[in-house]
C-alpha cells in the first residue's frame, strides 16, 4: 500500500455555460492511503510481509486483526501448554495474525479514477498561461507535485469529465487516464495501522495445525465418501455430524475434499442452523467461498489456487470428479469431447499440462477385401477397355 494524491478540479461557471471565457479552475487536494485492487499484493497488504508459517513459541502474545476467524475457545490447549495469551493492544503483541477478510474489514472500498501524473503539470501550466487558474490554486498543485512520485494521481468522475472536456484547448487526452477501479482506502491515522507498522504479520492459516490439533481427522477419499453418504441420508442428525467433522478436521490437509463437499452437498449444509455455529463459520471463512450453496467446479479450483494446494494429485482427482459435467455440455449426436484439460493458469502453477482422455481411441475394424470381379469384355481389347475410363 502507498499514499496516493487525490485532486478535485472544478469550474462551476464553465460547467453551466461551456463558454471558455468563463473557465476558472478551483482545486482541492487530498491524500489516500491504500491500493487499487488489481495492484494489491496480498503477501504484503500493509507494506510488510505476511508469513505463511508460524512455529509455536512459549510465551507468545497473540493479537488478531479484524477478519481473523479462528474461534478463541480453540486456543485453550495451546494457551495452557505454551503459556500463550491474546492481547487487546497490538503494540504489546509478539505475533499479529491477519485473515482473508482483514483488508476489507480495515478499509473502505471506493471507485477511483487514475490520471497520469505526467499529464497534470502540462495541464495546469496551460491553464495558467490561459488565465484559467489563479496563482493560489496553481501553486497549490505545484507544491503537492513536488513531493509526489507515483505514476498516477487519483480523482473522481467530475474531475475526469472536466479535464477531458474537448472545449478546453489543452484538455487531457483519453490515454492519459484510466477507468475507475476498486480502491481499498485505509485510514493511515488509525491507531491500529500505526501499531502494526513494522511488525511481522502471520496468516491465520499458520495457526490452524495447532488449533485443531495434529490428532484432528484428515478428510481423504474414504472419509469423503463416508461424509457424502451421511449427507444423502434422510436423517438430519447425520448432516449435523458430518458438518462437525468438517469443522474440526485439519483444514489444510483436507482442502480438496472440503471444497468438493461444499460443491456436492452445499444445499444440505445451507439448510442447517449449525452453519451459524462459530466452528463452522470459521471453516467457511477460512475457505473464503462466496456462498455455501451453489458452488461450481471453478469455485473449487479457485479454492485450491488461493490455498496453494494445486498439486498433480489434487488436480487429477478433480479431472475425474468433474468428468461427467465437463463432457456433458460438449457432447452431441455426432461429437464427443475426447480430452479434458485445465486452463493455462493451472498449467503454469503445475508447470505441466494435465489431461484426461474421456473417449478411447477408435480402433479401425479390419475389413477383408473380396477378390476383384471378372469383367466380361466380349472381345474388347485392353486398350479399348481403358478408353472407356476403366
Amino acid at each position: 500500500m502507498k499514499t496516493y494524491l487525490k485532486l478535485f478540479f472544478d469550474a462551476e461557471d464553465f460547467r453551466k455555460t461551456e463558454d471558455i471565457n468563463t473557465l476558472a479552475f478551483t482545486v482541492e487536494v487530498e491524500t489516500l492511503f491504500g491500493e487499487f485492487r488489481e495492484n494489491l499484493n496480498l503477501d504484503t497488504p500493509f507494506g510488510v510481509p505476511v508469513h505463511k508459517k508460524y512455529t509455536l513459541t512459549h510465551g507468545d502474545k497473540f493479537y488478531f486483526l479484524p477478519g481473523v476467524t479462528i474461534p478463541r475457545v480453540k486456543l485453550k490447549d495451546i494457551a495452557n501448554s505454551h503459556k500463550i495469551r491474546t492481547v487487546r493492544d497490538a503494540a504489546e503483541a509478539t505475533r499479529i495474525f491477519i485473515g482473508s477478510d482483514t483488508l476489507s474489514k480495515m478499509s473502505e472500498t471506493s471507485w477511483e479514477y487514475r490520471i497520469k501524473t505526467s499529464a497534470i503539470r502540462p495541464f495546469i501550466d496551460s491553464a495558467k498561461e490561459s488565465g484559467h487558474i489563479d496563482e493560489y490554486y496553481y501553486e497549490k498543485v505545484l507544491d503537492v507535485l513536488e513531493w509526489y512520485n507515483e505514476e498516477y494521481i487519483v480523482s473522481d468522475y467530475r474531475t475526469i469529465n472536466l479535464l477531458n472536456d474537448t472545449d478546453i484547448p489543452y484538455h487531457i487526452d483519453w490515454n492519459d487516464y484510466e477507468s475507475s477501479s476498486a480502491f481499498y482506502n485505509v485510514d493511515c491515522d488509525n491507531d491500529l495501522i500505526q501499531a502494526i507498522t513494522g511488525k511481522e504479520l502471520y496468516i491465520e492459516d499458520s495457526l490452524l495445525e495447532y488449533v485443531n490439533g495434529k490428532d484432528a481427522v484428515i478428510i481423504d477419499e474414504t472419509m469423503f465418501d463416508t461424509l457424502c453418504e451421511m449427507f444423502t441420508s434422510s436423517d438430519n442428525d447425520n448432516w449435523i455430524l458430518a458438518m462437525e467433522i468438517m469443522a474440526n478436521c485439519q483444514y489444510k490437509q483436507s482442502i480438496l475434499y472440503l471444497g468438493l463437499l461444499f460443491y456436492k452437498h452445499g444445499y444440505q449444509i445451507d439448510q442447517m442452523s449449525t452453519k451459524r455455529h462459530v466452528n463452522f463459520k470459521s471453516l467457511v471463512n477460512y475457505l473464503g467461498i462466496p456462498y455455501i450453496s451453489g458452488l461450481n467446479k471453478d469455485h473449487v479450483v479457485d479454492l485450491l489456487v488461493r490455498k496453494n494446494s494445486v498439486t498433480e494429485e489434487n488436480m487429477t482427482i478433480l479431472l475425474k470428479m468433474f468428468n461427467d459435467e465437463l463432457t456433458g455440455g460438449g457432447d452431441s449426436n455426432f461429437f464427443k469431447v475426447k480430452i479434458v484439460a485445465f486452463s493455462d493458469v493451472i498449467d503454469k502453477l503445475l508447470n505441466k499440462e494435465l489431461t484426461l482422455k474421456v473417449k478411447d481411441d477408435y480402433k479401425p475394424v479390419m475389413i477383408e477385401l473380396a477378390e476383384a470381379p471378372i469383367i466380361e469384355t466380349n472381345g474388347t481389347t485392353e486398350s479399348e477397355f481403358n478408353a472407356f475410363g476403366f
